[in-house]
């Protein structure tokens, strides 16, 4: 009886860029961003001019930091297609 060899194993590496996040390669001074921080007073709305949202689906996480770090509204840089959905999405920010 004749059989086919099977196929060969995937290779085990992963790409670095397809790999979870490790939080050692992203937080090397080990900061609890989520921790609450004193903030100095703002009159009026805090407005981030150099924003890069580079895609709507990272909105809802952009947005928590924002609300965290104390920032009412962006002017982004994200591409025109990512920036229509947020506009539409997000009117107030």
């Amino acid at each position: 009886m004749s059989t086919t060899p099977a196929a060969p194993p995937p290779p085990a590496h992963v790409a670095a860029i397809f790999a979870p996040a490790k939080e050692s390669d992203y937080n090397r001074t080990g900061l609890d961003f989520r921790r609450p921080m004193p903030r100095p007073k703002v009159r009026g709305a805090v407005i981030d001019f150099h924003c890069h949202l580079l895609a709507a689906h990272h909105a809802p996480a952009w947005f928590e930091a924002a609300d965290h770090y104390g920032i009412d509204g962006f002017v982004t840089m994200s591409p025109l297609e990512e920036a229509i959905g947020l506009q539409l999405d997000y009117p107030d920010r």
